[in-house]
């Protein structure tokens, strides 16, 4: 093991001063990489799959093509590698090194990540069951670029060409954003070399598709960290109606989109799966016209995000819940079972309730849960259990007639039990408790007519109440629907 230990610090130390100064410059050999398969493409340069040698590892290689090997694109991408390197986040790509190949060419290594685009996220096929969870997964992405870009901006940077395309995500979830070649200085507090400041950069840069009006008109004294919020709700658009807001057959054509006054106008366009109205109402927010009527900056808009998830967070519990409760018809109407189901579903509504207490369709599934529950509860004498269920239709003041909960009128009550009944076992219920009274009376007057008496009517009528009073206490009605 000694061995070993000073075999290996007498190859760190070839070729270096035995003990090295401070100030002192050391410049390393040659880049030992081998290139393996092009993994993607950029504006002017291709990216490539690489093996670092001396570290052992795979990493990627951004390397400008042949054919855009100029002088200006050369700086572009100079400038472009120095933003990547002094922004150091976890959710920006890591850039290892920048080297010239072996014609000249420079060359940027940066981390390989095993995963897919943002945009092959959204292009995959979701069905309706699926939707919500799509939803929330691509939130979640959205609010892990919203701390990188506000990472960014404080750094005095903006990124101007944020698009599904242009975002990572690794095998384990991780989010990175990358191609920071359209990057410039919006104020005077960037310390980075030769990051341009933005009143200099005349040129149309970016994706027309994705773009803002004060990009697409090219209003460079406009341009700001709002021009970022609005890219990244034209990508949470992306999300919801599964093409990009200013997709066109030509860039002419969608430049003359994003440049329309009110672009907010496309969120009346319907989304590929129904969505909640506050996604809706957050991407209009993030793609007005006007600069400043939008969210402001990325920590709101974060902020905003994470509101959304909590809402899709209730809406996923209802479902669940809505199913459960569909699924008592199958049970016995006044049982302990029913009761027990009915009191998880009213459990797992409070938690949606809990993430989203505005939403009026967890309300009024919880409001018949409760009425429905309390009925058993009532009906099986479990009083405490009533009285807990009065009590949380009272405080959550529920929507809905829940008079039943506090009446002491028998009659009422019954009312009350006769809507709860399934309309298939009302008749089946009612059959009893109307034919044998009924046969007593007529049993009791035909042998009234033969003994010429009224004796038999007399007799029968008692036998007829009492059927009546016995199949009440058995909770048998003795109607098939409810009185007003």
């Amino acid at each position: 093991m000694s061995q070993l230990h000073n075999d290996t610090e007498s190859l760190l130390t070839i070729n270096q001063p035995s003990t090295p100064k401070s100030g002192v410059r050391i410049k390393p050999g040659e880049t030992d990489i081998t290139i393996l398969e092009r993994i993607g493409s950029g504006g002017f340069g291709d990216i490539y799959e690489i093996i670092q040698h001396d570290l052992g590892r795979r990493s990627a290689l951004k390397v400008i093509r042949t054919e855009n090997n100029s002088s200006e694109n050369s700086q572009d991408f100079l400038r472009e590698s120095l933003i990547s390197a002094h922004l150091d986040h976890p959710n920006i790509l890591p850039v290892h090194s920048l080297i010239r190949m072996s014609d000249g060419r420079l060359g940027l290594i940066m981390k390989y990540i095993k995963g897919e685009t943002w945009k092959a996220l959204i292009e995959r096929n979701v069905d309706k069951s699926e939707w919500l969870d799509y939803l929330d997964a691509n939130l979640e992405v959205a609010a892990k670029v919203c701390e990188a870009m506000a990472f960014s901006h404080d750094k005095g940077i903006i990124h101007r060409d944020i698009k599904p395309a242009n975002i990572m995500i690794g095998k384990f979830g991780e989010v990175l954003l990358m191609d920071w070649g359209c990057a410039a200085g919006y104020d005077n507090e960037s310390d980075i070399p030769g990051v341009p400041h933005i009143n200099s950069c005349t040129s149309l840069t970016g994706t027309p598709a994705y773009m803002p009006p004060e990009m697409a008109t090219r209003k460079a004294d406009m341009i700001a960290p709002h021009s970022d919020v609005f890219l990244l709700g034209a990508c949470l658009f992306h999300v919801t109606r599964k093409k990009a807001p200013f997709a066109s057959r030509s860039i002419a054509e969608a430049l003359a989109k994003a440049s329309a006054d009110k672009p907010e106008r496309i969120c009346s366009h319907p989304a590929h799966w129904p969505i909640p109205e506050t996604l809706n109402l957050l991407i209009k927010d993030c793609i007005k016209g006007s600069p400043w009527k939008r969210v402001q900056n990325m920590t709101s808009l974060r902020k905003r995000i994470r509101h959304v998830q909590s809402s899709l967070s209730a809406l996923k519990i209802l479902e669940e819940q809505r199913c459960k409760y569909q699924s008592l018809q199958d049970l016995t109407l006044f049982s302990d079972l029913r009761l027990k189901r009915l009191l998880e579903i009213r459990e797992g509504l409070g938690m949606a309730l809990a993430h989203d207490p505005k939403n009026t369709e967890i309300k009024e599934l919880l409001s018949l849960v409760l009425r429905d529950a309390y009925i058993s509860a009532h009906q099986l004498n479990k009083n405490l259990i009533a009285s807990d269920l009065a009590a949380h239709a009272e405080k959550l003041e529920l929507t809905g007639d829940h008079t039943y909960l506090n009446d002491t009128d028998p009659i009422l009550k019954e009312d009350a039990i006769d809507d709860n009944i399934p309309p298939e076992s009302k008749w089946f219920l009612a059959i009893p408790r109307a034919i044998f009274p009924l046969s007593s009376l007529s049993l009791g007057f035909i042998w009234s007519l033969g003994a010429q008496s009224h004796q038999g009517i007399m007799i029968a009528a008692i036998i007829a109440v009492f059927w009546y009073g016995l199949f009440g206490l058995l909770g048998i009605p003795y109607r098939t629907s409810s009185t007003a």
